[in-house]
């Protein structure tokens, strides 16, 4: 009767024979590897997805391209919405952003004190008024001058052109009327053009949200944040170097396990049969 010899077996829980058995450190070992794989597959695609966009930037426009999407603006801190206070000055429209004033879409006075009023004087310039401080600009939005709270007669609540085109406001004192070089106040009659916020035209509203946002953020930007992992915020270059840190790992269970299994292929040849009697 010919005999036949198998392997050193193990028993497993399941009933299974295991033919080639590997010890349990191994064993956990892979199993932590592939666990380490999943993980890592996500950043894996990440940086090379961004990695073969950013190479080819130039050529697919990216350096140029404007990121128009609203949650990624806010993301970055950039204004979504106009929020502009506005006043209609005659043909003209300053506007106050939160950080600066605009006459129409050009900045000319950086204040994050809101403006009371704005109005086109009779002598073709235009006065905007602060609680504190009274601002005449020049049709092209040069400041001419700024007439402080010491030369008011108040803490100014509004603002309007009163008779004869004189510049007019109302204080907690009451009513008063400027001379037309703004240095001496009189009371005068509530019978004003009071101005009073009113909402720009769309195509300014625009304007004005493109000139806050400056250059903008461009396509380039977010790809490169994202392959270094600077949109993620201050964790996300550790998250980077953590997704290393696993790769190597990874690459080096995977030649121990290689090593381990090519040795045990040739301490077991591939015929496992050791047949006798002629066979």
């Amino acid at each position: 009767m010919n005999e036949v010899r198998f392997p050193p077996a193990k028993e497993q829980a399941n009933g299974r024979l295991n033919l080639a058995p590997a010890g349990n450190g191994i064993q956990r070992l892979m199993v932590w590897h592939r666990r380490l794989g999943l993980a890592a597959a996500v950043i894996v695609l990440l940086l090379a997805i961004t990695g073969l966009l950013l190479n080819h930037a130039h050529r697919l426009g990216l350096d140029q391209a404007q990121v128009t999407a609203s949650w990624l603006l806010k993301w970055y801190g950039f204004p979504t919405s106009n929020k502009a206070l506005s006043y209609r000055a005659g043909d003209r429209w300053l506007s106050w952003t939160g950080a600066r004033l605009y006459l129409d879409d050009k900045p000319v006075v950086e204040t994050t004190v809101a403006p009371v009023g704005a109005v086109a004087t009779a002598d073709g310039m235009l006065a905007v008024a602060f609680p504190g401080m009274l601002v005449v600009l020049a049709s092209d939005g040069a400041v001419v001058e700024r007439i402080g709270l010491e030369s008011l007669p108040g803490t100014v609540e509004r603002l309007a052109v009163g008779a004869g085109g004189l510049v007019a406001v109302t204080t907690a004192r009451g009513h008063f009327l400027a001379d037309a070089d703004l240095t001496t106040w009189r009371p005068a009659s509530a019978r004003a053009n009071w101005s009073i916020p009113q909402e720009a035209p769309a195509a300014l509203r625009e304007r004005l949200l493109t000139a806050e946002r400056g250059p903008g953020l461009l396509a380039e930007r977010v790809l490169q944040d994202l392959h270094s992992g600077r949109i993620f915020g201050p964790w996300g270059p550790w998250l980077m170097d953590a997704a290393a840190i696993a790769f190597v790992i990874m690459a080096l269970t995977g030649i121990f396990y290689w090593w381990r299994r090519r040795a045990r292929t040739q301490k077991w040849p591939p015929n496992h049969f050791d047949r006798r009697n002629g066979e």
